[in-house]
């Protein structure tokens, strides 16, 4: 799967609107940053085919907020590697 292939696929199952609620954690708004990872989270099950498509994610500050929020097993989250990538989180 190219790069643009799997930018398609995110958009296509809601992954590029979504959010890792980061901002809301660092603002003191716990509530609002469990549903924006809850969002994200079922967006990103749907679009990783339950997780047998890797995520990689090209910010690092919401890759660590993806490692420690998301709360499905399957789900695994890695930096944007210098070789193409599978699923890209933009």
């Amino acid at each position: 799967m190219s790069m643009a292939e799997a930018a398609y696929l995110c958009g296509r199952q809601g992954v590029s609107s979504a959010c890792c609620g980061m901002i809301f954690n660092t603002k003191g708004f716990a509530d609002a940053a469990n549903s924006q990872v809850s969002k994200l989270e079922s967006a990103l099950v749907k679009a990783s085919k339950g997780g047998v498509i890797p995520i990689v994610c090209d910010t690092s500050p919401c890759l660590g907020q993806l490692k420690t929020s998301l709360s499905d097993p399957a789900l695994k989250c890695a930096p944007l590697p210098s070789l193409p990538c599978t699923l890209l989180l933009a």
